[in-house]
C-alpha cells in the first residue's frame, strides 16, 4: 500500500514535468478493421482444425474419398453417409 502512494507521487511528478509520453488510441475504422482481421483469422484456424479433423477420421477408418473436393457440400450426404462410431460423427459434423 505504502509503495502505491510513491508510485503514484512519481507518476504526478513526471505528468506535471510534461515526461509522461502520451498513449495514441487508434481511430475507431482501425480499431474495426484489427476486429475484423482477428475475427477472420480465427475462422481460418478454425476452417484448417476442422479439415485437420475430417482427414483424421478418413485416416482412422481407411475410408476412400469421393472423387473431388472432399469438403464441398456436395458431399455431405457422403460424410453423413459414413459407417463409424457416433463420437466421430459428432465430430465430423
Amino acid at each position: 500500500m505504502m509503495r502505491d502512494r510513491v508510485d503514484v507521487g512519481r507518476l504526478a511528478c513526471l505528468l506535471a514535468a510534461g515526461l509522461v509520453p502520451e498513449v495514441w488510441v487508434p481511430p475507431v475504422e482501425a480499431r474495426e478493421l484489427r476486429s475484423l482481421l482477428a475475427h477472420l483469422r480465427r475462422l481460418a484456424k478454425t476452417q484448417a482444425t476442422m479439415g485437420n479433423r475430417l482427414h483424421s477420421t478418413v485416416r482412422r477408418y481407411n475410408l476412400t474419398l469421393p472423387k473431388g473436393e472432399v469438403f464441398l457440400h456436395e458431399n455431405c450426404s457422403w460424410w453423413l453417409g459414413l459407417d463409424i462410431s457416433r463420437t466421430e460423427n459428432l465430430r465430423t459434423r
